[in-house]
Protein backbone atom coordinates (compact mmCIF):
# COMPACT_ATOMS: atom_id res chain seq x y z
CA UNK A 1 0.00 0.00 0.00
CA UNK A 2 0.89 3.09 -1.11
CA UNK A 3 2.07 5.95 1.97
CA UNK A 4 -0.89 8.17 0.84
CA UNK A 5 -3.46 5.23 1.10
CA UNK A 6 -1.77 4.56 4.74
CA UNK A 7 -1.82 8.20 6.24
CA UNK A 8 -5.37 8.55 8.16
CA UNK A 9 -7.02 11.62 7.63
CA UNK A 10 -7.66 13.91 10.42
CA UNK A 11 -11.06 15.01 11.34
CA UNK A 12 -11.11 18.84 10.31
CA UNK A 13 -9.98 17.10 6.92
CA UNK A 14 -12.77 14.22 6.33
CA UNK A 15 -15.53 17.19 7.68
CA UNK A 16 -14.35 19.23 4.66
CA UNK A 17 -14.31 16.63 1.83
CA UNK A 18 -17.51 15.54 3.22
CA UNK A 19 -18.81 19.18 3.18
CA UNK A 20 -17.24 19.57 -0.42
CA UNK A 21 -18.99 16.31 -1.85
CA UNK A 22 -22.35 17.89 -0.41
CA UNK A 23 -22.11 21.49 -1.73
CA UNK A 24 -21.41 19.48 -5.43
CA UNK A 25 -23.99 17.27 -4.78
CA UNK A 26 -26.55 20.24 -4.28
CA UNK A 27 -25.17 22.16 -6.97
CA UNK A 28 -26.25 19.63 -9.00
CA UNK A 29 -29.23 19.00 -8.06
CA UNK A 30 -30.21 22.99 -8.29
CA UNK A 31 -28.90 23.02 -11.76
CA UNK A 32 -30.99 20.25 -12.88
CA UNK A 33 -34.30 21.81 -10.94
CA UNK A 34 -33.36 24.64 -12.66
CA UNK A 35 -33.33 23.26 -16.34
CA UNK A 36 -36.17 21.22 -15.91
CA UNK A 37 -38.05 24.36 -15.25
CA UNK A 38 -36.46 26.54 -18.28
CA UNK A 39 -37.23 23.28 -20.47
CA UNK A 40 -41.28 23.20 -18.95
CA UNK A 41 -41.65 27.03 -18.68
CA UNK A 42 -39.33 28.97 -20.58
CA UNK A 43 -40.28 28.52 -24.08
CA UNK A 44 -43.74 31.21 -24.24
CA UNK A 45 -42.98 32.91 -27.57
CA UNK A 46 -45.25 33.14 -30.26
CA UNK A 47 -44.22 31.43 -33.57
CA UNK A 48 -43.18 34.08 -36.16
CA UNK A 49 -41.80 34.12 -40.12
CA UNK A 50 -39.19 31.63 -40.32
CA UNK A 51 -36.77 34.62 -41.82
CA UNK A 52 -37.02 35.97 -38.49
CA UNK A 53 -37.17 33.95 -35.97
CA UNK A 54 -39.00 34.25 -32.41
CA UNK A 55 -36.70 32.41 -29.97
CA UNK A 56 -33.61 31.34 -28.95
CA UNK A 57 -31.43 29.51 -26.60
CA UNK A 58 -28.35 30.63 -24.73
CA UNK A 59 -26.33 29.44 -21.91
CA UNK A 60 -26.62 31.33 -18.16
CA UNK A 61 -24.15 31.89 -15.58
CA UNK A 62 -25.64 31.77 -11.99
CA UNK A 63 -23.56 32.51 -9.26
CA UNK A 64 -25.40 30.71 -5.97
CA UNK A 65 -24.55 29.57 -2.19
CA UNK A 66 -23.49 26.39 -3.53
CA UNK A 67 -21.17 26.93 -6.52
CA UNK A 68 -22.13 28.65 -10.16
CA UNK A 69 -24.88 27.46 -12.23
CA UNK A 70 -25.13 26.78 -16.00
CA UNK A 71 -28.62 26.53 -17.30
CA UNK A 72 -29.64 26.66 -20.65
CA UNK A 73 -32.95 29.28 -20.66
CA UNK A 74 -35.00 30.64 -23.98
CA UNK A 75 -34.91 34.31 -25.08
CA UNK A 76 -37.17 35.82 -27.33
CA UNK A 77 -38.94 38.86 -29.17
CA UNK A 78 -42.29 40.22 -27.53
CA UNK A 79 -44.84 41.18 -30.06
CA UNK A 80 -46.31 43.35 -27.98
CA UNK A 81 -43.52 45.85 -27.03
CA UNK A 82 -41.08 44.72 -29.84
CA UNK A 83 -38.13 43.60 -27.41
CA UNK A 84 -36.28 40.27 -26.81
CA UNK A 85 -36.28 39.18 -23.09
CA UNK A 86 -36.14 35.56 -21.16
CA UNK A 87 -39.20 35.01 -19.49
CA UNK A 88 -37.58 32.41 -16.91
CA UNK A 89 -35.33 35.58 -15.79
CA UNK A 90 -38.12 37.54 -14.97
CA UNK A 91 -39.71 34.40 -13.42
CA UNK A 92 -36.92 33.87 -10.90
CA UNK A 93 -36.38 37.55 -10.14
CA UNK A 94 -33.67 38.26 -12.04
CA UNK A 95 -32.46 41.30 -13.51
CA UNK A 96 -30.57 42.22 -17.08
CA UNK A 97 -27.64 41.82 -15.61
CA UNK A 98 -27.75 39.88 -13.12
CA UNK A 99 -25.28 37.24 -12.09
CA UNK A 100 -26.11 36.16 -8.61
CA UNK A 101 -29.17 34.24 -7.07
CA UNK A 102 -30.99 36.36 -5.11
CA UNK A 103 -30.37 33.95 -2.09
CA UNK A 104 -26.63 34.95 -2.70
CA UNK A 105 -27.09 38.19 -2.85
CA UNK A 106 -29.09 38.08 0.31
CA UNK A 107 -25.91 36.34 2.39
CA UNK A 108 -23.82 38.81 0.75
CA UNK A 109 -25.58 42.04 1.88
CA UNK A 110 -25.88 40.58 5.07
CA UNK A 111 -21.97 39.87 5.56
CA UNK A 112 -21.05 42.78 4.81
CA UNK A 113 -23.98 44.44 7.23
CA UNK A 114 -22.93 42.29 9.62
CA UNK A 115 -19.09 43.19 9.15
CA UNK A 116 -19.14 46.71 8.88
CA UNK A 117 -16.39 46.76 5.39
CA UNK A 118 -15.85 45.24 1.99
CA UNK A 119 -12.39 43.84 2.51
CA UNK A 120 -13.83 42.07 5.54
CA UNK A 121 -16.92 40.76 4.06
CA UNK A 122 -15.01 39.54 1.21
CA UNK A 123 -12.81 37.28 3.44
CA UNK A 124 -15.55 36.08 5.65
CA UNK A 125 -17.46 34.95 2.11
CA UNK A 126 -14.34 32.90 1.51
CA UNK A 127 -14.82 30.87 4.53
CA UNK A 128 -18.35 29.65 3.42
CA UNK A 129 -16.81 28.84 -0.09
CA UNK A 130 -17.65 32.01 -1.79
CA UNK A 131 -14.92 33.79 -3.84
CA UNK A 132 -16.01 37.10 -4.04
CA UNK A 133 -14.20 40.49 -3.95
CA UNK A 134 -14.66 43.79 -2.15
CA UNK A 135 -15.27 45.69 -5.36
CA UNK A 136 -18.23 43.27 -6.39
CA UNK A 137 -19.49 43.73 -2.45
CA UNK A 138 -19.75 47.46 -3.25
CA UNK A 139 -21.45 47.43 -6.53
CA UNK A 140 -24.15 44.98 -5.29
CA UNK A 141 -24.86 47.13 -1.74
CA UNK A 142 -24.87 50.61 -4.00
CA UNK A 143 -27.59 48.68 -5.41
CA UNK A 144 -29.81 47.36 -3.41
CA UNK A 145 -29.33 50.48 -1.79
CA UNK A 146 -30.78 52.18 -4.59
CA UNK A 147 -33.38 50.27 -4.96
CA UNK A 148 -34.24 49.78 -1.09
CA UNK A 149 -34.24 53.61 -1.94
CA UNK A 150 -37.42 53.73 -4.57
CA UNK A 151 -39.10 51.37 -3.30
CA UNK A 152 -38.96 54.07 0.03
CA UNK A 153 -39.96 56.63 -1.55
CA UNK A 154 -42.32 55.08 -4.00
CA UNK A 155 -44.54 53.79 0.28
CA UNK A 156 -44.09 58.01 0.79
CA UNK A 157 -46.14 58.77 -1.97
CA UNK A 158 -48.65 56.72 -1.89
CA UNK A 159 -51.75 56.96 0.34
CA UNK A 160 -52.28 54.13 2.80
CA UNK A 161 -55.91 52.77 1.99
CA UNK A 162 -57.84 51.37 4.57
CA UNK A 163 -58.28 47.69 4.56
CA UNK A 164 -62.04 47.41 5.19
CA UNK A 165 -63.23 50.26 3.10
CA UNK A 166 -66.42 48.54 2.75
CA UNK A 167 -67.50 48.90 6.45
CA UNK A 168 -69.79 51.80 7.28
CA UNK A 169 -69.46 53.83 10.17
CA UNK A 170 -71.30 52.72 13.30
CA UNK A 171 -72.62 55.04 16.58
CA UNK A 172 -69.73 53.20 18.80
CA UNK A 173 -67.82 54.28 21.77
CA UNK A 174 -65.69 53.32 24.56
CA UNK A 175 -65.43 54.89 27.62
CA UNK A 176 -62.91 54.36 30.55
CA UNK A 177 -63.00 55.46 34.60
CA UNK A 178 -60.90 54.73 37.41
CA UNK A 179 -60.38 56.19 40.51
CA UNK A 180 -57.82 56.51 43.38
CA UNK A 181 -56.90 58.38 46.26
CA UNK A 182 -54.22 61.51 45.82
CA UNK A 183 -52.32 63.29 48.96
CA UNK A 184 -51.67 66.67 48.59
CA UNK A 185 -49.34 68.83 51.33
CA UNK A 186 -51.87 70.81 53.27
CA UNK A 187 -51.57 74.21 55.00
CA UNK A 188 -49.71 72.86 57.95
CA UNK A 189 -47.00 70.84 55.90
CA UNK A 190 -43.50 71.69 57.08
CA UNK A 191 -44.39 73.29 60.39
CA UNK A 192 -43.75 71.57 63.96
CA UNK A 193 -46.28 72.88 65.79
CA UNK A 194 -49.88 73.33 64.08
CA UNK A 195 -53.69 72.91 63.92
CA UNK A 196 -54.15 72.72 60.16
CA UNK A 197 -53.79 69.48 58.41
CA UNK A 198 -50.11 68.39 57.01
CA UNK A 199 -51.68 66.44 53.98
CA UNK A 200 -55.41 66.63 52.26
CA UNK A 201 -56.41 63.75 50.65
CA UNK A 202 -58.37 63.87 47.85
CA UNK A 203 -60.06 61.50 45.40
CA UNK A 204 -59.04 61.48 41.80
CA UNK A 205 -61.24 59.98 39.14
CA UNK A 206 -59.67 60.12 35.02
CA UNK A 207 -61.01 59.12 32.41
CA UNK A 208 -60.82 58.05 28.51
CA UNK A 209 -63.26 58.69 25.97
CA UNK A 210 -62.88 56.84 22.45
CA UNK A 211 -65.34 57.44 19.47
CA UNK A 212 -64.81 54.82 16.92
CA UNK A 213 -66.02 55.78 13.11
CA UNK A 214 -66.23 52.43 11.96
CA UNK A 215 -67.77 48.96 13.88
CA UNK A 216 -64.75 46.51 15.35
CA UNK A 217 -63.75 43.49 13.07
CA UNK A 218 -64.30 40.30 14.35
CA UNK A 219 -61.01 39.74 15.56
CA UNK A 220 -61.59 43.39 18.03
CA UNK A 221 -65.27 42.06 19.50
CA UNK A 222 -64.00 40.52 22.69
CA UNK A 223 -65.39 40.38 26.64
CA UNK A 224 -63.20 41.72 28.98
Amino acid sequence: MSDQAQRSHSLREIELEVEAEGREWTRRRLEERLQQEAERDGKVFPPQRAKSPASATEWMGLSTGVGVLKVKIWYGLDPGTGRWGCPMRQRWGLGPHQEMSPALEDKLAFTVTATGSYEAAAALAQKWKCEVDDSTLHALTQRLGARAERQTQARLASVAAERTPQRAAAQLAVFMLDGYLARYRGAGWGKKKTQQKRWNGTKSRPGCFICRSRPPGPKEVGGC
